[in-house]
Formats: structure tokens, sequence, C-alpha cells
């Protein structure tokens, strides 16, 4: 009889149920219809050990027993937990519920019969190994029935339904049967929950139909499959039909060899397949339709999903040749669609699933609606492809395609494209190679073999800028891997062309070359062409190119190697074409001069429909000969035999030796381009002289400037204003002669000159800035309408140490010196000499007014006067009167006026001596009396002989005075010093002034109270006295015998050294020389103080 299966100890068990079943419908023959009522204990055990009996060895454990009643049809058995065990003890199959109906006409009959069985909550465990033998388990437990090859399987159905206790069941249903699928060929595990099984046996006629929700990860909407097993138990042959409604493609390919090729596909599948099988249980032919969802086509996890819209295959797979039939293969995806015909061979069938495929196709229809491979869109419509491809890796060899399309077509100029090559699919993603083939085409059918996503920025170039031509000799290459950009290899040779070498320049016309498409790369020589420039003429550019360097930067940026040879004023016209134009921002005509050039260099900028100024990159060079203009240099006539050129985004540059009205220049015409830059300018150097001084309009007085040297210049022109320039020179050959100022600078000195200032009508200087040895001025100077000098203010003026003050020069008119105000500032007349001016003035004898208003005059350390107000001339040498304050408070009067040898002479008067004294600080308090005091200048710089007159002055609280009479202890004149003051009818000092001291030679004092003699030094910088001197008191009677002394001594006098600051100095006295007759004073008197190092 052959082995107990789990499916035959399984029917055993319902047979054996048919004598429980009798006692168990004694014992519920009193319950209720539609009620379920357990049974004994005692019936379980029953049944579980009649249940053993019939398993061989076997056993069989029940957990208890029920009856459930109808009204209408006999009771049905329920038993429970019902659990089943080989000899061994391995669990063969776990029943939560199972269910006996019995055969009414048979009980009718006498005899007792199952009809039906029902199984609910069972757990099936199927196993596929990898030969495709199946295995079958029940439960939780871990034994399997080998079910063997399909043959097999089918042989064990028939043997089990022919069992005469088992062949009376008409059907079996299970119902909330859970399947645990284990597929060791494609190493995948599947659940599937709350399937149902319909088992139908009518005569020799055994159907078995499952119909299963299929629970995916990741998938709410769900899958369902239905199976259905129709058997011929008499001639055994069977037919197995398949329904799948969204079940995944990977899913399906793993089933049989016939759907491997569904295995690169990541959608949803829905369809049917129909397969016989014969006596022996040899498959026959399988049919198959299948329908295809959205979805991706990727055939290894790394490559990157290929996605599509739907698909369509109706086939046929014949197992004795592995071959699959493709009656109709059609795809639709958002790039296009294609509907081909033809076959598959499957290889290596040997280990039992295929590792490669040979097909072949025939192509009806193809087309490419996006750009991706062709232009969009693009449509083939005959073809024919030969491939090879191996599994694992995917590799598809493409041995040969080729497509075809019709005049109707737009790409009508490819009539037939070859190609050949390979794409893989592994773990690093996708890898192309393909080549491709091309004998001759317009330039327009050309792009339709540029993929328009390889370098789509350089395809657009070329389709908007290669306008027309003949393309032959063109062959393309494609490689391509994943994660890196698409590489296209294109070359082609063209002619009788219209090329575009920017979009803003006219089209080069008669073009013939050479364009290729590298790597990375795009290039395009011109053997030939020329460009009608928009004004000026034709401009040859036979030798220039265009390239792309690296088509994988965005933007991707051309690159235009120039070359031209052209009239000067067309090739500044084409410069001049956006988005350039930088003569038209310059307000500069592109007949900026007139000559002959030729030019070379590179124009870069990137592949996009707007190209502003600032995004093109450029530097062209090249020769100008036989150049001349009057446009660079405004009103100015320029001329160069030779000039260099060079334009850059920065600017246009030219440049050489030229001459600018006839004097030499050798220098640049520079045009800044770009936001916020400066006008166009000239720069360079030139002669500088008096030459200089008077082409430029600079407008100094004539003889100011003599001599020639050289000094750099610029000249500015912004748009819509006059012309602004500047010169800078180390004056260097170059004199300079300021008369009103008493200075002058040899040729052979070195200095500095810097101008800045405007040309043409209404220019002027705006600043001047002059230095030399022992001068530093800086100022602005306006000129007249005709270009003479108006006013010349000069901010600040520094000569020779001694004036730092602001000096005005007023313009006089032709020939004649400007006048000279100073207003402000400082002079420090112990710097100077005030010597002769060094010749007569050139504006006549009286020479040019000079007008002080000076903040301060330092005479000496300590001494100042300020608020000085003065007016001068230098006829015969500089004389003038003045007024001024010492130092801020006693005001005084002077005159200058020539001395000794023309020098200035400075005579100085007050009203008021005593405030004098007492501004100088001299005394705490003075007042009323005379002073005059005359300066007459030294050949030493700073120093002056000095001669001073004081006459009736009264004088109160001079310390120095006080500590002498202190001294010598006269009482009375301490307190007439301290009272109402003491009387001084005459003074007299001779002295000599220098920058730090001041030398006493000779000086006295004489009133009705005293009489006083002093001689000596006062260090003015450390504050130091040093005096010595005699004391002659009651003056009035001891002058008697002065005939015999020196003025202010007195017959009786007492001789005293007086030292220290002036503020509290010492005094020393003798006593005894009180009676020392005047007359013998001399002979005694000791050699006046003298200042350290002095003589």
């Amino acid at each position: 009889m052959g082995p107990l299966t789990p499916v035959r100890w399984l029917l055993f068990l319902a047979f054996d149920l048919l004598v429980l079943a009798l006692v168990a419908v004694v014992v519920v023959a009193v319950v209720l219809d539609g009620r379920d009522l357990p049974a004994p204990g005692w019936v379980a055990e029953e049944a579980g050990a009649l249940f053993s009996r019939g398993l061989g060895g076997g056993r069989a454990d029940v957990g208890r027993v029920s009856v459930r009643m109808h009204h209408a049809d006999l009771p049905q058995v329920l038993f429970h937990d019902v659990r089943l065990s080989a000899p061994d003890g391995t669990e063969l199959a776990g029943i939560p519920e199972l269910g006996v109906s019995l055969d009414t006409s048979a009980l009718v009959q006498g005899r007792v019969q199952i009809e039906a069985l029902r199984v609910s909550g069972a757990e099936a465990r199927l196993r596929r190994d990898e030969t495709g033998a199946l295995d079958l388990g029940f439960g939780q437990g871990d034994g399997f029935a080998q079910l063997g090859s399909l043959e097999e399987a089918i042989g064990a159905l028939r043997a089990t339904f022919a069992l005469q206790g088992l062949a009376p069941i008409r059907s079996i249903e299970v119902r909330d049967l859970r399947v645990v699928f284990e597929d060791l060929r494609a190493q995948q595990v599947w659940q599937i929950e709350n399937a149902a099984l319909d088992l139908d046996h009518e005569g020799d006629d055994l159907s078995i139909a499952v119909t299963a929700p299929l629970t995916l990860p990741n998938d709410p909407a769900g899958a369902r499959l239905a199976l259905r097993l129709s058997l011929d138990m008499d001639t055994a042959q069977a037919e197995l039909s398949t329904l799948v409604e969204g079940v995944p493609a990977e899913v399906i390919a793993t089933q049989a060899p016939a759907l491997s090729w569904l295995e690169p596909l990541d959608a949803k599948v829905s369809g049917a397949l129909i397969a016989t099988a014969d006596a022996a249980g040899r498959m026959g032919t399988i049919n198959g339709t299948l329908e295809i969802g959205e979805g991706a086509f990727q055939p290894a996890q790394a490559a990157s999903p290929v996605p599509f819209d739907s698909a369509r295959a109706y086939f046929s797979y014949d197992p004795a040749e592995a071959r699959v039939r493709f009656e109709q293969l059609s795809l639709d995806s958002p790039d296009g669609g294609v509907e081909a015909s033809g076959h598959i061979t499957l290889e290596g069938l040997d280990s039992g699933w295929p590792n490669a495929m040979v097909g072949q196709f025939q192509v009806s229809d193809l087309r490419v609606d996006r750009a991706g491979l062709f232009p969009e869109p693009a449509r083939f419509q005959d073809g024919a492809v030969d491939l090879h491809t191996t599994l694992d890796p995917f590799t598809i060899h493409i041995g040969q395609a080729v497509l075809s399309t019709s005049s109707q077509d737009p790409a009508a100029e490819v009539t037939r494209l070859r190609a050949s090559g390979k794409v893989t699919a592994d773990a690093d993603g996708w890898n192309v190679i393909l080549d491709m083939g091309l004998d001759q085409i317009e330039s327009e059918p050309l792009l339709a073999l540029w993929p328009h996503e390889l370098a789509p920025g350089t395809r657009r170039w070329v389709a908007n800028n290669l306008i027309s031509g003949r393309v032959h000799d063109a062959h393309a290459g494609l490689r391509f891997r994943q994660g890196e950009r698409p590489d296209l290899a294109l070359t082609f040779q063209f002619r009788d062309g219209t090329a575009i070498a920017m979009p803003s320049l006219p089209p080069i016309e008669g073009a013939s070359g050479y364009a290729s498409v590298g790597r990375h790369s795009f290039g395009l020589s011109i053997d030939s062409g020329s460009v009608a420039a928009p004004e000026g003429g034709i401009v040859d550019l036979s030798g220039a190119s265009i390239r792309i360097s690296n088509m994988n930067r965005l933007p991707r940026i051309a690159e235009v190697l120039w070359q031209s040879r052209s009239p000067v004023h067309a090739g500044l016209s084409l410069l001049d074409q956006p988005p350039f134009r930088f003569l038209s921002r310059a307000n500069l005509p592109v007949g900026l001069a007139e000559g002959e050039a030729q030019l070379t260099g590179v124009l870069r900028f990137p592949m996009q429909r707007k190209i502003v100024p600032g995004e093109v990159d450029y530097d062209i060079a090249g020769t100008l000969t036989g150049l001349s203009s009057d446009v660079v240099v405004p009103n100015r006539t320029l001329v160069a035999e030779r000039l260099s050129l060079r334009a850059r985004p920065t600017g246009l540059e030219i440049r050489g030796a030229a001459s600018l009205e006839d004097v030499p220049v050798e220098g640049a015409f520079t045009l800044p381009l770009g936001a916020d830059v400066p006008p166009a300018f000239v720069e360079g150097t030139l002669e500088v002289g008096a030459r200089a001084v008077e082409n430029f309009g600079i407008g100094l007085p004539e003889g100011l400037v003599s001599g020639a040297g050289e000094g750099r210049f610029r000249v500015d022109l912004p748009k819509g204003q006059l012309p602004r320039f500047s010169l800078a020179s180390d004056l260097r050959g170059v004199g300079l002669s300021l008369p009103a100022l008493q200075y002058s600078k040899t040729r052979a000195a070195t200095g500095g000159l810097d101008v800045v200032g405007t040309l043409g009508a209404g220019g002027q200087i705006d600043r001047i800035l002059l230095t030399a040895p022992g001068l530093s001025a800086e100022g602005a100077i306006t000129l007249t309408p005709e270009g003479g000098l108006d006013r010349a203010r000069f901010s600040r003026v520094s000569l020779g140490g001694w004036l730092d003050a602001p000096v005005t020069l007023r313009g006089r008119g032709a020939g004649r010196e400007p006048a000279v105000s100073v207003e402000g500032g400082t002079v420090d007349i112990r710097r100077t000499s005030m010597g002769p001016s060094g010749g007569r003035s050139a504006g006549g004898t009286g020479g040019p007014p000079i007008a002080l208003s000076l903040d301060r005059v330092v005479v000496s350390e300590g001494l100042s006067l300020t608020a000085f107000r003065g007016e001068l001339t230098r006829a015969g040498g500089l004389s003038g009167t003045f007024t001024g304050r010492v130092n801020g408070k006693a005001a005084v009067t002077g005159t200058l006026a020539p001395g000794r040898g023309g020098r200035t002479g400075v005579r100085v008067r007050s009203d008021n001596a005593g405030a004098v004294f007492k501004a100088a600080g001299l005394f705490e308090q003075g007042n009323g009396g005379s002073m005059t005091l005359l300066l007459t200048p030294r050949p030493e710089p700073g120093e002056y002989d000095g001669q001073l007159k004081v006459g009736n002055v009264r004088v109160r609280s001079a310390s120095g005075l006080a500590a002498l009479i202190n001294a010598i202890s006269v009482v009375g004149l301490i307190d007439e010093l301290n009272g109402s003051g003491i009387v001084f009818n005459e003074i007299e000092a001779l002295f000599r002034l220098t920058p730090s001291y001041v030398r006493v030679t000779r000086s006295s004092g004489v009133g009705p109270s005293l009489g006083i003699s002093m001689e000596g030094v006062y260090d003015m910088v450390r504050d130091r006295l040093d005096m010595q001197g005699v004391f002659s008191p009651v003056y009035m009677v001891n002058s008697i015998g002065s005939i015999f002394t020196r003025k202010g001594e007195g017959l009786i006098g007492v001789t005293y050294r007086m030292r220290g600051s002036s503020a509290n100095p010492s005094v020393e006295v003798n006593p005894l020389s009180a009676f020392t007759p005047g007359m013998f004073r001399e002979i005694f008197r000791a050699p006046p103080p003298m200042v350290r190092g002095q003589n």
C-alpha cells in the first residue's frame, strides 16, 4: 500500500472517526439545533486511541470532541487540537479543528461513509529544494513528506484517492490555512495567511483550487494568488493554471525558468499562466499573458532603477528547446516606448536554472519622447537587435543593432543607424559602452545622434550655433558609468557651413573644418571663414577654433581661440558688440583709431541663453600698425608706427611709443571694464618742463618752471565730463623759482611735483603738491578762461623751517608775478636770515604785494608775536609795516626795512613798555613808558643784534630786582618796589638775540631811586640767568660820580651777581665794593658771564 504520508494519515484518521461519530450522535441527540455540545473526556481519549491504531506505530492525540447539530442535516462531529506524531515522536501535523460530515444517502442504505472533511486553522509547510523537488509538512513539527517531482506528486495524489476508504470523499474544505513556503532555490521564504483550499472529487476528475491573499513587506495593498490543478485520475494527464494579481515580478521570476527574464523588474505583475503535464509528469508548453504595472528595470541592487509606466508580454515556452517566444512584447515609459517580437534561448539549464540568454528581436516601433538617448521626439519604424545576456553579473552584449527611420520622422536624414556595445549592471551600478556610426548627413539631423542628456549645454550650443552645412564622416561613442557623468565621443567634418562663435557676434560664413566631442570636451576648428563686421569691413577668422574643455562643469564654458586679420576699425567694431560693448560704455566710437590690426587670443563664456558681461572672460592681444588717433587724448593728435593691443574683462589697453602734440610719449590708453570701475584713461611718461606746463594748460606763471625732466602722467576720460589729468615728477632737471618767497631750486636737485586737474575749457588744477629741498607746498589752482593763473591757494606752505602757513597767489596778468597773501600759520624768524631777495622782481620796481595775516611770529624762545598783520613789498629788499601782540597780550607796531647788506631789519615800538615787559615775562607788573626795539639780522640764521630804549617806565614786583634790593637790605626801596613801584626814567640795552639765548653786552636803567647796570646771559631754553652789574641806590644823589663810571652806576655802588631761574633767582652782593670809588670799579670788574661754548 506504500508508506503512510501525512495526507494518508489524515484520511485514515477521518475514516476512523465514523465510529466515534455514531457515538457522538447518540450523546447529543437531545441537544438543541445549532449548539456545539462537548463530549465527555473519555470520548477524546478513545478517539486518540482509535486514531493511533491506523497510524502504523504513530500516535494521535485529540484534545476534545464536540458535536454541532443542524436541523436540516446530520450532526457534524468536531475534533479539536488533533496532533499526529511519527513512531520516533516527531510531530507530523497539528490540526486545530477537524470536522467530519457523513453521506446521508449512505446512511439510508445502512452504511457509514464520510462525504466531506472540513479543516480549520491548519498550518502547512511546503519546501522546494535546489532541484525543484517539493516536500510537504503540517503544523509546527520538523517532519516533511517528500512529494518529489511534479510526476511523483501527481502519482501520490492519484494513489491516495484510489484507496477504498477515501475514494468516496467528494470534497475537502480547508479554511484559515497558513502556509509557509520555503524556496531553497530562490533563497526566499513566503508566509501565506488565511488561504483557502477546495478539493472536488467527482469520478475520474479531481481538481484542487487554492486561493490566497499575499501580504508583502511595504505593500499595504497586497496581492492575490489562485492555483488550480485539474487531474484526470484515469489518464494521469494534468493541467496547472495560475492567476496572479499584483505579485512582484521578482517573486514570479523565481518560480520557473520560463519566467526568469522577469527577475530584473521591480514592478507588480498580473496575468495568467497555463501549463500541461503528460502521464509521465513531463511539462509541456507553457503559455502566458502578463500585464506589468508601473515600475522599474533594476537588474542589480546598486544599479539605478530605469522607470517605466507599463509593459505587456504574450509568450510561450518550449521546455524541450529552452526557448521563450514573444509574440508581442511592448513597453511604455516616461521616456518613450517599444514594440517588438522575437525570442530568447535559455542557457545553463543543466544546473536547473538559466545563467544566460541569447535573444533576437525585430523592432516594429521604437520611440524616444525624452532627451535621454535621442532628442525628443525620435521614432524608428524598423530595426533588428541581436544580443546575449548573462545574469550574474547582469550583462547585455549588443552584437548588432540597426535602426531605420522614414522620411516623415523628425530624424528623416538618419536613414540607417548602426550600433554595438555592452550594458552591465553589477555591484558598482550601470556601465554602458555603445558605439555608433553614420556616413553623411545634414547638420540639423546630425543632432538625432546626440543624446540630449549627454552634455546638453554643448549640444544646445551646437544646435544654436552650427546653423547650416554638410556633415560627413561622423562617428560617435557613448560611455556611461553610474555615479559619473556620461561620456560622449563624437567626431565629424563639415563644409559650406554657417557658424556662430558667440550669440552676439555676426555669423561666420563659408565655414569649413572639423568638430569633435571628447570624453569631457568639445572642439570645432575653422579652417576657413570670415565675418562681416558691423563697421569697418571684413574680418578674416581662418585658423580660429571653438572648444569646451570640461563638459562636466556647470555651467559649461565655451572657449573661442580667436585669430583674425582686419582693419583696426573693423576689429574694434567686433569687440564692441554685446556683451563686451566696452567702447560704447566709455562713450568712445569704434573708429577710435585708423590702421591695420592682427589679433589673437581667447574668449570664454558660459553656454546659456543669456550672457551678461561679467560672465565673459577674454584675453585678446594684437598689433596695430600705421595708427593715428585724435580720440585717445581729446583735441590732441596721437601718432604711432606700431602699438600693441590687449583686451581683457578688466579693460582694453593700447600701449607703445608715440608722439602727442610733438612731445615724445611712452604710455598706454586703458579702458577699464566692469562694475564700479574708473573711466578710460591714458597714462605714461613724457617730458616735464616749461613746454609740458604750457601744453597741458597747468597755468603756472612764466619763469616759475624751467628746464626739462621726466614725469608720469595720467589723463582720465570720464563719460560726459572734462578730462581729468595728473602729473608726477621727481623734478630732476627742472628748475623752480619763487622770488616772492626768496626760494629757488636748482635743476640738479630732486624733489616732487604732483598735479591733479582737468583739461579743456573750464579746466583747473584741483591739487598741486610741490616738494623740494627746503620747500613743501600743497594747494589748488584755478585758471582764467584764457588758461592763465587766476588764483593759487596753498593750504600749507613749509619753507626753510621758518614758514609754515597757508599761502595764496593771485594772478596779475601775463608777464607779472602774482600777488602773495598769507592767512594764518607761523613764521619763525629764528630760522631765517631775512637776507636780500637776490634781485629785482619780475613785476617792476614795486614788486608783487605781500599781505600777511599770521597766527604767530616766533622771535625767540618764549617770545612771539601773535595776531600778526602786515603789508610788505620787495622793492629793493623786503620792507613794510606790521602790527601784533607780544605773546598774545601787549600790542606793538613795527616796520621792516632793508639793512646792512640788504638784509631786512626790524623796528618795534610800543607806548606801554611796562605791558610789553610784563607780556614778555620780565616783570610781574609794569606800566607806562615808551619802548623802541631795533633788531638787525646777523649772517647766522635766527640771530640778531638788538638795541632797546625805554623811557619813564614804572616797575613793581620784579622778582630779580626784589632779590637784589633785599640782598643789599635797602628797606625803603623794597617798600617802594612793592608799593607804588620804582620809576626808571631811562633804560638802554645792547644785546644779541639767538634762537636759544640772549646775551646782554651792556645795559643800564636809571631813576630817582636807584641806578643799575647789567651784563650777562639768559638761557631761554633752560630758563637760567647769569647776570652781573652794579647797584647804585639813591641814584639822584649818587649819580654825581657817574661821569667816571658806566651809565647807571653812581659814585657809590654795590656789585652783584644774579643766577638761577628768572622767577626765583639767587643774588650775590659784595658790600665792600661800596667803598670802591666808581672811577676805580672798572679795574676790579670781572669779565661778563658767557654761554657755555660761546666766546
